[in-house]
């Protein structure tokens, strides 16, 4: 099933707001941030708490609450993603190019569909 990207893809002078709507389409608690069709940060459910938590208005740019160092990977690799699901928790891996635009995610849920898969042969 191919994934629709879009569905994770945020532009950096949008809300918080809008970042809360496209999780709640996406299902997979975070958001990558855009900027000129490059990834340039990641915001996840727990950054958009924090911002709750200190005041922050739902309004707020995402850029002001973005992880701008977060983790990726320039191929498809589900060794590489489970390794980076489980030293860091997070829920998706982004497949950047060398400019920084999205080519694919791989999912913590591809991750488990693969496993299943390989369980029932």
């Amino acid at each position: 099933m191919k994934k629709n990207l879009n569905n994770f893809i945020i532009n950096k002078n949008q809300k918080i707001l809008d970042a809360i709507k496209l999780i709640s389409i996406n299902k997979n608690r975070a958001v990558l941030v855009e900027d000129n069709q490059a990834i340039c940060g990641v915001v996840s459910e727990g950054d958009i708490i924090k911002a709750l938590l200190q005041n922050k208005s739902l309004h707020s740019p995402i850029s002001n609450i973005m992880n701008k160092s977060f983790k990726y990977l320039t191929e498809y690799n589900l060794n590489n993603a489970i390794n980076f699901f489980k030293k860091f928790g997070i829920t998706i891996v982004p497949i950047l190019n060398s400019n920084m635009k999205l080519k694919d995610i791989i999912k913590l849920s591809d991750i488990l569909k693969n496993y299943i898969s390989k369980e029932h042969k």
